[in-house]
This record gives C-alpha cells, sequence and structure tokens, in this order.
C-alpha cells in the first residue's frame, strides 16, 4: 500500500474515532429479568416492602414465643401485658411488623429439615384481635448469616428473611 492508501485508512479512522468520540459508545440495555446463576431464587425488588408477618401491633391481644428453651406468653390486659413486661412485648411487636421478606424459597416439606423448619428454633404465636392467630416458625440462619429462614402458618414456602427477627428475640429474652 502507498502513500494513498495509508492516508485514506488515516482518514477513515479519524473520522470513525471522531463520530465515536462525540456519540460515545451504546449502554448495553439491561434484560428485563436477568438470568440468575445457577438457577438460584430472585431477590425481590427493594421498592416493593412485603412485610413478614402482616399485622398492626394493637391488634394483639396475646403472644406466646417459644426461643430455644425459653417461653414468654402474655396477655393484653387494660395496664399492659400480664405475664411480661409490657414495653418489651410492645418494642418486640412494633419491631416484628416492621420486618419484610427478602425472597421466597420453594422447598418440599422433606427440604424442610435443611432449612431448620423441621423443628424449629423459635415459633412466634400472635393472637390477634378480630383475624386468625399468626404463626411464625424460625429455622436456620442462611450460611452468610445475615438472615434466617422462616415460615408463616406452618405452610407455603420456606421464605428469607433479614437476621433481625433473631435479633428481636434474643433481645426480648435478654430483657429483666
Amino acid at each position: 500500500m502507498g502513500w494513498r492508501g495509508t492516508l485514506v485508512l488515516a482518514v477513515i479512522v479519524l473520522i470513525a474515532g471522531g463520530y465515536l468520540w462525540v456519540a460515545g459508545p451504546s449502554e448495553p440495555a439491561a434484560p428485563e429479568n436477568p438470568p440468575t446463576l445457577l438457577g438460584e431464587p430472585r431477590l425481590r425488588d427493594p421498592s416493593q416492602f412485603v412485610p413478614l408477618l402482616a399485622f398492626q401491633p394493637a391488634e394483639v391481644d396475646a403472644i406466646r414465643i417459644r426461643h430455644g428453651e425459653r417461653e414468654l406468653s402474655a396477655r393484653r390486659v387494660a395496664e399492659g401485658w400480664e405475664g411480661a413486661e409490657g414495653a418489651s412485648v410492645d418494642v418486640f411487636l412494633r419491631a416484628a411488623s416492621e420486618l419484610g421478606r427478602v425472597m421466597e424459597i420453594p422447598a418440599s416439606a422433606a427440604a424442610l429439615r435443611d432449612y431448620g423448619l423441621d423443628e424449629p428454633q423459635s415459633v412466634v404465636e400472635l393472637t390477634l384481635s378480630e383475624r386468625p392467630a399468626l404463626l411464625l416458625q424460625v429455622g436456620k440462619e442462611n450460611p452468610a448469616a445475615t438472615g434466617v429462614y422462616v415460615r408463616v402458618d406452618g405452610k407455603g414456602p420456606v421464605i428469607l428473611a433479614g437476621a433481625l427477627v433473631t435479633w428481636e428475640l434474643k433481645k426480648l429474652f435478654r430483657r429483666p
């Protein structure tokens, strides 16, 4: 190739470079539903909060909790809570009403053992004034210890909830 061919090639490269410099590279469109690695469950959209237990603390008439070997039972009376320190139960209920679901994991009844839900480490039962009682079974922590596997009402999918579930239970039982 002579000097004319080289000059034509240089002009073409300069034009293409100038176009890319002005226009910039195009951003690849993110897939609407990106694939997951190894087919693991998808995380929930954080803008669409789904409560772990849908209730208002004021509608709880009684609470029964088994956490490890310890148990707590309390009933709401006019003066507060009978059977437990009222402030600690109120704090627990407020926190429990604000907990959310991280992701749902479809699991068979045989797989419950893998999540520690065949024999739950903790069970929270809330008796509500005008609705059926709510039951929360708490199993093992996830491998990263950032969440805990739970099941609502003893049926349905296994749910990964934040580690705050066990934190709130431990905090309730630490109070004098």
